[in-house]
């Protein structure tokens, strides 16, 4: 697993956004959270475009796909630094 998936898995823990892929929704939903992360300043290295529906970034898709295959324990041993867990 990669810096930029530890970061998202992360982040997403953080947020209290599960990692999950399922449907549609579920999709929009990390997409969004990944955005408005680094919106408020917490920089995950995703670039995004806009799309029908808003920012879509396909890494983003693709590391949150990679994500909720690996299960929970995806970052164990990591943790973000305070400054990025206050932004968020």
């Amino acid at each position: 697993m990669g810096q930029r998936q530890i970061g998202l898995k992360l982040a997403m823990d953080v947020l209290g956004v599960p990692v999950e892929m399922g449907t549609f929704d579920d999709r929009l939903i990390v997409q969004k959270a990944v955005y408005l992360a680094q919106a408020a300043g917490v920089h995950l290295g995703y670039w995004y475009r806009w799309y029908l529906r808003g920012p879509y970034c396909p890494a983003v898709a693709d590391d949150a796909f990679s994500l909720s295959l690996e299960g929970e324990d995806a970052a164990s041993g990591w943790a973000l630094d305070p400054q990025s867990t206050e932004r968020l």
